[in-house]
């Protein structure tokens, strides 16, 4: 399937969540598919026409696919039917006339319908899922929040909001579908317009921020992914998304945005958020199955770059880029780094903070001066002057060591192989003249040195 068909298939999927939501609340489960069609004037010709719409609706929009004879434009068909039988039947009953299944199925008053759903009666029209005229028709009465918004639908009806400004027939049964979700108490339906946890009660940011991510585009979700979650550049991430480099850099700053706007509302969970960042430990194991494994990743690192931007992380990160700092010479002068690999688990714990592990690991990474192998955990100085390597293994060493005896232990990790011996006692000789390398570790060795050996 390609990404462009991936893509309509979501969009498809949530369209038929909705549609048979409805038509299972309605008479309409108890027909046929052939007579379901009939009802709108159609006709169905393929197989499955006598199935009956209460086995084919409880079916999600993948498994209609396992269903023989219904390939893509029959899904299609399927798909328009459904939704054009349960939204002419609603609307006729929205409008008082009719039998009134759906207002039937509206069975619960306001008040028990948002406590049974865990939903406050303040939650803010910022976290619902809607049209953009939808939307701005709410802002323009002045309804802020989910208790006002359901007040408001509640005294009126379909033809009365037909004929306010902006408001057309698509719009008005979107904003009517909010009242029969919440009333009805059918959580699959609420999902729709709220970020509803998986249990089905209550609100969450995971919830929140897989809305947010559905709505991107494939393309721009993996623009977010490179840049974020992988820490491309600008170009690559626009290389691997098929995007210009400052289209990237919109899609990210919108989504930074939108998930910075959706954490204010969640104020429990931001906080156990940044208590996890100070700690430096996986954000994304804080956030709910509501995500995808990526999409977790993807928003974690948002999460991420979102508190480090603060006064209050700007602080932490400077204050732990000095610790870093410090260890890196601490680190430069062991000699682990330089002959085999230094195990940076071990050395973390040795400094007393080994919450810090993976930030140091990403500190060395970035510095570009050392390999990291994030399997093993150690880390491998990526240049070796002889000097340093000679002065981290003398300073660390408990006795003396001869000249021989440095060169040999050199020679035994590939390094240093094309040195000839005097010229070792050369450099080495220059450096305890200096002070460089302290006299009291190197011992003389007559077979290198003889009458020219190092005065100690």
């Amino acid at each position: 399937m390609s990404e462009i068909e991936e893509h309509s298939d979501e969009v498809a999927a949530r369209a038929w969540d909705h549609a048979r939501g409805l038509a299972l609340a309605t008479s309409l489960a108890d027909l046929t598919l052939r007579e379901l069609a009939e009802k709108i004037g159609n006709t169905w010709r393929y197989v499955h026409a006598d199935q009956g719409m209460r086995k084919i609706l409880p079916l999600s929009w993948d498994e209609l696919r396992s269903l023989h004879g219904l390939g893509r434009l029959k899904r299609a068909l399927l798909l328009e039917y459904v939704t054009e039988a349960a939204n002419g039947l609603t609307g006729t009953v929205l409008q008082g006339g009719g039998e009134a299944q759906v207002r039937a199925a509206m069975n619960l008053d306001i008040p028990t319908a948002l406590a049974g759903l865990g939903v406050a009666h303040a939650t803010p029209l910022e976290l619902m899922t809607l049209s953009a005229r939808a939307r701005n028709f709410l802002q323009r009465e002045g309804l802020r929040n989910l208790g006002e918004i359901l007040d408001f639908l509640e005294d009126t009806n379909l033809p009365s909001l037909q004929g306010r400004e902006g408001v057309g027939n698509k719009t008005a049964r979107e904003l009517l579908g909010i009242l029969f979700a919440v009333t009805s108490g059918r959580a699959d339906l609420v999902r729709q317009y709220l970020p509803l946890r998986m249990s089905g009660c209550g609100l969450c940011f995971s919830a929140a921020a897989a809305t947010i991510l559905r709505a991107e585009t494939p393309e721009d979700r993996e623009a977010l992914a490179h840049r974020l979650e992988h820490g491309d550049t600008l170009k690559e991430a626009a290389e691997h998304s098929g995007r210009t480099r400052a289209r990237v850099g919109q899609i990210v700053g919108h989504f930074l945005e939108a998930i910075n706007t959706v954490l204010t509302h969640f104020p429990e969970e931001k906080h156990a958020f940044w208590e996890a960042w100070q700690r430096c430990e996986p954000l994304e194991d804080l956030l709910g199955g509501e995500l995808d494994g990526e999409g977790r990743r993807t928003v974690a690192a948002v999460l991420s770059r979102i508190f480090a931007s603060s006064p209050e992380g700007r602080a932490i990160i400077e204050h732990r880029q000095n610790i870093f700092d410090q260890w890196w010479e601490d680190v430069r002068r062991n000699p682990d780094f330089y002959l085999g690999g230094l195990r940076i688990g071990r050395f973390v714990r040795e400094m007393g903070d080994p919450r810090l592990l993976v930030p140091f690991l990403d500190y060395l990474e970035e510095s570009k001066r050392a390999d990291i192998c994030r399997t093993s955990g150690t880390a491998v100085s990526k240049r070796r002057p002889l000097k340093r390597v000679v002065k981290a293994v003398v300073d660390a060493s408990d006795r003396a060591m001869s000249p021989t005896e440095l060169l040999a232990r050199f020679n035994e990790r590939g390094l240093f192989t094309g040195l000839a011996d005097v010229r070792f006692e050369n450099k080495l000789n220059a450096w305890v003249r200096s002070g460089e390398i302290p006299s009291s570790k190197i011992k003389l060795d007559s077979d290198i040195f003889g009458d020219r050996g190092i005065e100690l």
